[in-house]
């Protein structure tokens, strides 16, 4: 429920926390499950740490642990996305836009995030809920997974190529500072090459910030390890991811490239190779060249550098509104979602 959620984020913050996210398979679809049903359905389990990894497909964390996302293996597909030229919109009591506007309100936190959502429940709602909030950060994870319908089909991933795209042009409509990242998976069962290409693309139209690439391998006890063959050469998927990895290589450096020369904000999490690491409110990692001791301090930096992965700033001032020094500034909250 919100409140518990709620006092779980007081206590985080009243130990030095200053980012949280909202971390969910599906996290959009807080307030309800895979039917409709409406309700506070969620529970909630804090773990810090958030470096990740990809493993056969698969999320895991040094730290903690990220719920898997990328081939859906359930063996129940995800409801229809209906995309007319008008608003997604879904009855609800309480959903995800109120968990952030409770979350917002707690004194002494700086930023929220939220991962991973669900193409079939981002709704304008929550959009605007990210637009409208200034602790939100806008940065949405809205994985795609492959840019041919009946791949997508065979996921059950419940929306095609076209209606992603549509919504796609929704969030930028609605958060137009926002990074999208999404996560593809290549070499799923029956992949052809025209339809890879497909996939290929996507990468090239929608220009992500960063995308998540994992090349397929079964998972037991899903639908695709019970009733589709694993047909696509294992050299024929690390040639695919290669071609995905190089487009999106330039495809990051171009995006990043636009905050040379501008200046961001920037909560610092430690050092690395003696400059301050951190991420900038669009989670671009930003190395900034200080003497000052900035661990856990959001501060602003003009962008000198950039690169494809991170960019590299000078210090122009402290925005803390607190005094305090914090040695871990972020946490991790997890929602486990009624399924």
């Amino acid at each position: 429920p919100v409140d518990e959620i709620v006092a779980e984020v007081r206590g985080l913050v009243a130990q030095g926390v200053r980012e949280v996210t909202l971390l969910g398979q599906i996290v959009d679809r807080y307030g309800y499950d895979w039917r409709g049903e409406l309700g506070n359905s969620a529970t909630v389990k804090a773990y810090a740490g958030n470096t990740e990894e990809m493993v056969n497909g698969q999320w895991s964390t040094v730290n903690g642990q990220r719920p898997a996302h990328g081939e859906t293996g359930s063996a129940e597909a995800a409801p229809s996305l209906t995309i007319d030229n008008s608003p997604l919109t879904i009855d609800h009591s309480t959903d995800l836009s109120d968990l952030l506007r409770a979350v917002h309100a707690i004194d002494g936190l700086w930023r929220i995030r939220f991962l991973t959502s669900h193409p079939n429940y981002m709704t304008d709602r929550i959009l605007e809920t990210v637009r409208d909030l200034p602790k939100v950060c806008p940065h949405i994870e809205v994985p795609i997974q492959a840019g041919d319908d009946a791949v997508l089909e065979r996921m059950k991933r419940g929306y095609t190529v076209a209606e992603y795209r549509a919504l796609i042009e929704r969030i930028r409509a609605i958060v137009p500072e926002v990074a999208i990242n999404t996560d593809i998976i290549v070499g799923f069962c029956g992949e052809t090459a025209e339809q890879f290409e497909g996939t290929v693309d996507i990468v090239s139209a929608v220009h992500f910030d960063k995308v998540h690439l994992a090349r397929y391998s079964p998972r037991p006890g899903t639908v695709s390890e019970r009733r589709m063959v694993d047909d696509v050469p294992e050299e024929e998927k690390v040639r695919r991811h290669k071609v995905l990895e190089s487009l999106q290589e330039q495809v990051s450096t171009a995006i990043n490239a636009r905050f040379l020369g501008e200046t961001v904000e920037v909560l610092v999490e430690d050092q690395h190779k003696g400059k301050w690491r951190g991420r900038n409110r669009q989670n671009k990692l930003v190395f900034i060249e200080s003497d000052l001791p900035l661990r856990g301090r959001l501060v602003e930096a003009q962008i000198t550098w950039t690169g494809p992965w991170s960019m590299q700033g000078r210090f122009v001032r402290d925005l803390s509104p607190l005094p305090d020094k914090v040695e871990a500034p972020k946490q991790t909250i997890a929602l486990a979602l009624k399924a």
